[in-house]
């Protein structure tokens, strides 16, 4: 048997979570000394293992409560994929915060304002932000379909030569282009031929 005390500071929580998770019905304590004090069993401390475990994944106490009330498997693993689509949903939001804040920030160097940056710096700003090479690629297939000269200047101001420049102008407009610009483009560069 362990007091209070002991079981929380064994769990790194305060004495305070485990008297709310006692009121809620979440984790009672199996012995009562006649002066009220909880003590805690064996069987307790794996419950407990268990709710840290939960919580640690994100699951919120109501759930875990259920899923403690009834450990089927198949309910703990419904609660975990719950739990991991809601965090892919957070993922996938801050993924779109970030790629609006890298638009931003190109817009910025755009206009003249903020820090500059070399390309490396750029590269590991993206690279930071979850870009692959092939989500880099896009970035600039998109920036040279909607603004070519914008791109040039973007890509000057970020240190590369014109040499280089141009290398990475072609590779936007061909081999880093999506598939339908690629089909636009061909078909508009092909000679039309007169009747």
């Amino acid at each position: 048997m362990k007091t209070i005390t002991v079981i929380a500071r064994q769990f790194g929580l305060s004495r305070s979570t485990l008297l709310y998770y006692d009121r809620i019905g979440l984790l009672s304590p199996s012995y009562r000394t006649h002066a009220e004090a909880r003590l805690y069993s064996a069987a307790d401390e794996a419950r407990l293992a268990r709710i840290v475990t939960f919580r640690e994944a994100g699951i919120p106490l109501e759930t875990i409560k259920t899923i403690l009330a009834a450990p089927l498997p198949a309910k703990v693993n419904r609660a975990l994929e719950s739990r991991l689509r809601e965090i892919q949903q957070q993922i996938d939001g801050c993924r779109g915060q970030q790629r609006f804040i890298v638009e931003l920030l190109k817009e910025a160097v755009l206009r003249g304002e903020g820090p500059a940056r070399t390309r490396d710096q750029w590269v590991e700003l993206l690279h930071a932000c979850a870009f692959s090479e092939a989500d880099m690629q896009a970035w600039h297939a998109d920036m040279e379909r909607k603004n070519p000269a914008g791109h040039a200047r973007f890509l000057r101001k970020i240190g590369l030569s014109a040499v280089e420049i141009e290398r990475v102008q072609v590779l936007s407009r061909t081999a880093w282009a999506p598939a339908g610009q690629l089909a636009a483009s061909a078909s508009s560069a092909r000679p039309k031929r007169r009747l």
